[in-house]
């Protein structure tokens, strides 16, 4: 029985391990896309500092249950929305 409860465990494991691998692969085609996009457009400088907002707004996106896959474009949206706040002369920065 002992061994039932390790392989359980194990099992659990590596289901949260794939999990999270397909998760992180998903966010880095998001992320990767979207900084591209803003270098093209305003340059190296303002494409790190998107990649910065867009990994906080990551950080403070509200996670789905289970195996759901969180809507990575949610990040992307509202760093754009910074970007187009400092290209309008806004000094606010938006948040949700």
């Amino acid at each position: 029985m002992l061994e039932k409860r390790i392989l359980s465990g194990d099992a659990e494991t590596e289901r949260c391990v794939q999990l999270a691998d397909r998760f992180l692969v998903l966010a880095e085609k998001e992320l990767w896309a979207f900084i591209s996009a803003v270098e093209t457009l305003f340059g190296a400088g303002q494409a790190r500092q998107s990649a910065l907002d867009w990994i906080e707004d990551l950080e403070l996106m509200e996670w789905p249950l289970g195996d759901a896959i969180p809507d990575w474009r949610r990040a992307t949206v509202a760093a754009s929305a910074r970007i187009g706040a400092l290209m309008f002369g806004s000094k606010s920065r938006h948040r949700r």
